[in-house]
């Protein structure tokens, strides 16, 4: 059994295969960095508004009377949470049926 490992051979094939493996690894992790920086630029572009922003809906007042509105009357407004509250009213709806509770 010691002779096996003791093989010149065997160890010189070991090392290789420990250094290509390490060389692999190397180059994951860099291009995994590259990849990370270029995703940083991307958000930075996306997200820069040059100092301000401007929403006419804003500024005539729908933004705020629909959110009055959605308050008041417990009607959504938005494509979200009209879905939340379809899929809310589906889940009850099959909830009592199972269980036949509130």
């Amino acid at each position: 059994m010691k002779d096996h490992q003791d093989n010149p051979r065997n160890l010189k094939s070991l090392h290789a295969q420990l250094a290509e493996a390490k060389a692999k690894i190397q180059k994951v992790k860099s291009a995994n960095a590259a990849m990370v920086k270029v995703k940083l630029e991307i958000t930075k572009i996306k997200m820069s508004k040059f100092g301000f922003s401007f929403s006419w809906k804003r500024l005539l007042g729908i933004t705020s009377a629909k959110q009055r509105f959605a308050r008041q009357t417990g009607i959504p407004t938005t494509q979200q949470g009209m879905e939340r509250k379809i899929g809310a009213s589906i889940f009850n709806l099959i909830y009592k049926w199972l269980f036949g509770k509130k």
